[in-house]
């Protein structure tokens, strides 16, 4: 009977209660910051399969899987974002959980050009929340059992102790592999100011500072298994991960992940007082929002999800944009559930429209499509690029240049004369124009970009050569 206590202990911790609104705000965090962190993979979508190439994370899948394809991938990153959007917000929560771990794990595990390691630490935590019941919860006032929670707690204790242990290295503890990642001006010589007014040198500093992650990195596993430590653990873990962020480590968006995640060992009175605040924004809702809508109002909703997918700067998620319109008409759910699958179809169309996400898919596709020569691939992409950003210089002089390549100089002068539209003195531009200008018998025309060439570079040869200059 003498291991009774921590046999006691150890059953509170795995199967003991946890503060019921606690599933709610970390499935709140976690999924909208997962749904953000998806849409910002789209843009390397472009990259799978390139060249008919691919080397997945475990060498047996190259074998058993095909090559996956640019298309397949965008359509993936779209659906995990749309999925993971409404999970957040209680929606379909069971099933669209199952897709998005699917997908999650296809899009990471069958190629290394996906290597952040944090995405390694989010499908186990999806695969935790498959079987969590507590995502589906909407109300706090029922305590949850504490097993899923635990097993989330248990996985990020064991990232912190292997991520302490993979720092038992030479090159780690002298504090060279820390001066290389610390790249702000700033932080290089505040801590090149600290080994002066110490008297040591400044990798010195670096190795005190690699040493103190180590054993800050071993205090955070101990502490996330140990719920005494939780209010310590949050003290430091927190500042420890936005700090990083600070410092502008390439990690994506680990730091932000990991921060929300402390909201598994928040103090319950804080968790409590966070949860009445969502049942406050809940209560504001009119309560005939729960009621399930008439088939006219599904079908206007489904409607509306097909309409803005489809509007998606994207050709190739027309096949997106039926499924998720069907999955809309098909599924149960109240009226907002329903209007949140709307919202989360506009959230990718809005995003689709502010960032350079989107064009940036068809520049990767097109930059990888030149560099192999595959022309027709290539003037695909930049069609697309130039079609989303009329005014990205860059993006038609490579459509020109390609065009070149094949053989229609008439659509490479068009699309070189809208690069310099947008930037008249740009040195490339005005050279292509020369150069296809002089090729095609338009000597007139070469002759004048030539000493509109020799204005912004008085030496240039391309220009020297078509004005019979030496």
């Amino acid at each position: 009977m003498a291991d009774a206590p921590s046999r006691t202990a150890w059953d509170r911790l795995w199967f003991g209660r946890d503060e019921g609104g606690r599933g709610a705000v970390v499935r709140l965090g976690f999924f909208l910051l997962l749904a953000l962190d998806s849409w910002e993979q789209v843009e390397h979508a472009a990259r799978y399969g390139a060249g008919h190439f691919n080397v997945s994370h475990f060498p047996a899948l190259d074998g058993l899987l095909m090559v996956p394809q640019a298309s397949w991938v965008l359509v993936l990153f779209l659906m995990q974002a749309f999925l993971a959007f409404q999970i957040a917000f209680g929606v379909a929560v069971r099933s669209s959980l199952t897709l998005l771990t699917l997908a999650f794990g296809y899009t990471y595990f069958t190629s290394q050009l996906n290597s952040y390691q944090h995405h390694y630490l989010v499908f186990m935590l999806l695969l935790i929340c498959t079987g969590a019941v507590w995502l589906e919860r909407s109300s706090g006032r029922e305590a949850l059992p504490s097993w899923s929670l635990q097993l989330m707690r248990a996985q990020l204790s064991v990232m912190y102790g292997w991520a302490a242990v993979a720092k038992l290295d030479g090159l780690w503890i002298s504090g060279e592999t820390l001066s290389l990642q610390i790249t702000p001006a700033w932080a290089k010589e505040w801590i090149a100011s600290a080994g002066q007014a110490l008297g040591v040198e400044t990798l010195s500093v670096y190795a005190a500072m690699s040493v103190v992650v180590i054993a800050v990195e071993l205090l955070l596993a101990v502490g996330w298994m140990t719920p005494r430590m939780w209010w310590l653990i949050c003290l430091i873990g927190v500042p420890f991960h936005l700090s990083i962020e600070l410092l502008e480590f390439k990690i994506g968006r680990f730091s932000f992940f990991m921060v929300m995640l402390y909201a598994l060992v928040l103090p319950d009175g804080l968790i409590a007082a966070l949860d009445r605040l969502r049942d406050r924004v809940s209560a504001a809702w009119p309560r005939v929002l729960d009621d399930r809508p008439h088939m006219a109002t599904r079908v206007i909703g489904a409607a509306l999800v097909v309409v803005m997918l489809w509007l998606l700067p994207f050709a190739e998620s027309r096949w997106f944009a039926l499924l998720a319109g069907a999955s809309v008409l098909l599924s149960g759910g109240g009226r907002l559930s329903l209007g949140l699958r709307v919202v989360a179809a506009g959230s990718l169309l809005v995003a689709s429209g502010t960032g350079e996400t989107a064009r940036d898919y068809y520049r990767y596709m097109g930059g990888d499509a030149r560099r192999r020569g595959e022309v027709e691939t290539g003037i695909f992409a930049y069609t697309q690029v130039t079609r989303i950003d009329p005014a990205y210089h860059s993006g038609w002089v490579r459509l020109g240049d390609l065009h070149r390549r094949d053989g229609d100089d008439a659509e490479a002068i068009r699309c070189y004369e809208r690069a310099r539209a947008l930037e008249p003195n740009d040195v490339t531009t005005l050279r292509r124009l020369v150069e296809v200008l002089t090729d095609t018998g338009q000597q007139d025309l070469a002759q004048e970009h030539a000493r509109a060439l020799l204005r912004v570079s008085p030496d240039d040869p391309v220009a020297r050569r078509a004005l019979g200059q030496r």
